[in-house]
C-alpha cells in the first residue's frame, strides 16, 4: 500500500479533527494546566486556518465579495492567532480573555463560513466542507465558553474530542476516489492496452 496515496486525500478537517482529539484528551487529563495550551493550539489553528483562506480558498470563485470576505476572514485569524500564541506563552493571567476573545473570533468565523457557503452554490462539495467548518467553529465557540465555568470543563474536553474524532472519520469516510492508471496486458495478443 503506497503510503503517499493513502494519506493525500486528507482535508484541512482531518488535521483540525485531530488537533481537537488532542486538545479534547489534554482537557481531560489536566484541565488546570491545559488552559494555556488548548489557547496556544487553537492560536496556531487560527493562523493556519488564515493562510489557507488567504491562499486558496479566496480562489475558489470569481466573486469580489467571496474573495473580499475570505481575505478578511485570513487576517482576522492570522491577528486572533498570533495574539492568542504570543499571549499564551509570555503572560499567566491573561487566559480567560484569551479565551473569551478566540470564542468570539469562531462565532466571527462562523458567520463568515455561512456567507460563504451561501456564495459557493455552483461547487456542491465546497458547500459542505464550509458548511461543516461552520458547525465545527460554532460548536468550538460554545465549548470554548463552558471552558470559562470550571464545573463543566470535562464535558468540554470529552464534547472536543467525540467531535474531533467525528471529524477525522467523517474525512476519511468522504474522501474523494482517486482512480490509478494500470498496464493490462491481453494474455492472447500480448498487446498492453
Amino acid at each position: 500500500m503506497n503510503l503517499k496515496n493513502t494519506f493525500s486525500h486528507l482535508s484541512k478537517n482531518f488535521f483540525i479533527g485531530l488537533l481537537l482529539v488532542v486538545i479534547g484528551i489534554a482537557i481531560i487529563i489536566s484541565p488546570e494546566y491545559c488552559k494555556k495550551a488548548v489557547i496556544f493550539l487553537l492560536g496556531l489553528e487560527a493562523v493556519v486556518n488564515g493562510i489557507y483562506s488567504m491562499i486558496v480558498t479566496r480562489k475558489i470563485i470569481t466573486d469580489s465579495l467571496f474573495q473580499y470576505s475570505m481575505i478578511f476572514k485570513g487576517m482576522l485569524s492570522i491577528v486572533v492567532g498570533l495574539l492568542a500564541i504570543f499571549l499564551s506563552i509570555f503572560f499567566d493571567n491573561v487566559v480567560t480573555a484569551l479565551i473569551i476573545t478566540l470564542a468570539v473570533y469562531f462565532f466571527i468565523d462562523t458567520i463568515i463560513q455561512i456567507f460563504a457557503s451561501g456564495k459557493l452554490r455552483e461547487d456542491p462539495e465546497e458547500r459542505k466542507k464550509t458548511v461543516f467548518e461552520a458547525v465545527i467553529c460554532c460548536i468550538v465557540a460554545i465549548i470554548l465558553c463552558m471552558i470559562l465555568v470550571n464545573a463543566i470543563i470535562y464535558i468540554a474536553g470529552g464534547v472536543m474530542l467525540i467531535i474531533g474524532l467525528f471529524m477525522i472519520v467523517y474525512d476519511i469516510k468522504n474522501r474523494p476516489i482517486v482512480a490509478e492508471k494500470v498496464e493490462v496486458v491481453d494474455d492472447i495478443s500480448g498487446t498492453i492496452e
